[in-house]
């Protein structure tokens, strides 16, 4: 799966670990378009490894649909996907600072607009005025 800026894989760092979400489980070869789905895992910098994938979603052959993450300051994960002219999903971790183990580890979210394209998270509090 190739990237353009708006739509890279996407990373939070929070209490030593970095939780990474993108869209992935695609293949190699002579078919690109091959349907990918949002999936998250997570690096843990003591231990040095990463954590089971978890597919946050279904898969589609719309690139546009990477996930993006944020964490609240109470450590709960935010994924927002499937956005693409739609609303697309919102998934809130059931715990603190944990992808858990499967798509059962996460509730939904309210619905953040109508109609997104091209989400980006931005840290307001490092912004100055």
């Amino acid at each position: 799966m190739l990237y353009d800026r708006r739509l890279r894989p996407q990373a939070v760092y929070l209490d030593g670990k970095v939780h990474l979400v993108c869209n992935g489980g695609g293949k190699g070869g002579e078919d690109p378009s091959f349907r990918t789905a949002p999936m998250a895992t997570t690096y843990d910098s003591e231990t040095r490894s990463y954590s089971r994938t978890v597919t946050l979603g279904e898969r589609s052959k719309d690139h546009h649909y990477g996930p993006v993450i944020w964490a609240e300051d109470s450590g709960y994960l935010h994924v927002l996907s499937g956005c693409h002219r739609t609303p697309g999903t919102h998934l809130i971790s059931k715990k603190s600072g944990s992808i858990g183990e499967s798509l059962d580890d996460w509730r939904e979210g309210a619905q953040i607009g109508k109609s997104i394209s091209y989400p980006t998270v931005y840290n307001l509090s490092l912004i100055h005025i």
